[in-house]
């Protein structure tokens, strides 16, 4: 355990080596994000969104400068070892985030005062008239803080496991195909609205839709939609440790 911790505070005092480095960077994003985020929230979501992108991507780059994989081969610590600090430092760096801008996000409809959320509220109400949705607008953005903070752990975990397994160039290319799969599912769900609010009677769609409607509204309905959101958590938590776990196996057999 020592050592893991270790590991990790040399990975966080690489981040902040340099006058302007990335560890300040993100500091000073992170405060920028909250006062603004305040004012208008959707910033929030839009940090959180950020920062799971370009998270691992940064790590990677600082590894690679500062020869990583070389110093981590010759000091006494383990492969194990290392990949444990690194998917613990990624998940605790995001988790901290979301966390925090959790607690933003509650400030600013406290506060609302760019009267975003009372705006959100009367349409949100609009919305549960006609769907008969039993959650209200700081619930759905907090699922979508949730649904934000999931994307990005899959994502990081995606990017660390292509490198543990096969380098730098390897996780580029997941990082690529992460992100075609996050547009592939915008444009996908674009399509779906458009197709709805048009003339087009597409009977398998309606089905679908429906089906996927019941089962959010089933699950959102408990607790202003917390249990979706930490099944949502859970899953991505989980997904993150079965990759560090073919992390682990995949590293011990790589040559460096």
């Amino acid at each position: 355990m020592k050592n893991i911790l270790s590991i990790m505070k040399l990975d966080l005092i690489a981040m902040g080596a340099k006058k302007f480095s990335l560890g300040k960077f993100y500091v000073i994003m992170s405060i920028v994000s909250a006062v603004v985020g305040v004012i208008f929230p959707p910033l929030i979501l839009g940090f959180v969104f950020a920062l799971s992108l370009t998270a691992v991507t940064s790590f990677i780059d600082i590894d690679d400068k500062n020869g990583g994989e070389m110093t981590f081969a010759v000091i006494p610590v383990t492969r194990k070892q290392n990949v444990i600090a690194r998917y613990g430092l990624i998940t605790l760096i995001l988790t901290i985030n979301m966390s925090l801008s959790l607690m933003v996000l509650k400030i600013a409809q406290l506060l609302d005062i760019s009267g975003f959320f009372r705006l959100s509220g009367e349409l949100n109400e609009s919305l549960s008239e006609v769907l008969g949705l039993k959650i209200n607008d700081f619930g759905f953005f907090a699922l979508g803080m949730c649904a934000l903070f999931a994307y990005g752990m899959v994502f990081s975990a995606m990017q660390l496991g292509a490198y543990f397994k096969s380098g730098r160039n390897s996780a580029k290319k997941s990082a690529a195909r992460g992100l075609f799969i996050l547009v592939f599912v915008y444009l996908a769900f674009a399509a779906v609205i458009m197709i709805e609010s048009s003339s087009l009677d597409v009977k398998v769609l309606h089905s679908a839709l429906a089906v996927f409607v019941s089962l959010f509204m089933s699950l959102s309905a408990p607790y202003n939609g917390a249990l979706l959101g930490i099944l949502v958590l859970v899953c991505a938590y989980g997904f993150v440790f079965y990759k560090a776990a073919c992390s682990v196996i995949d590293y011990e057999s790589r040559e460096l």
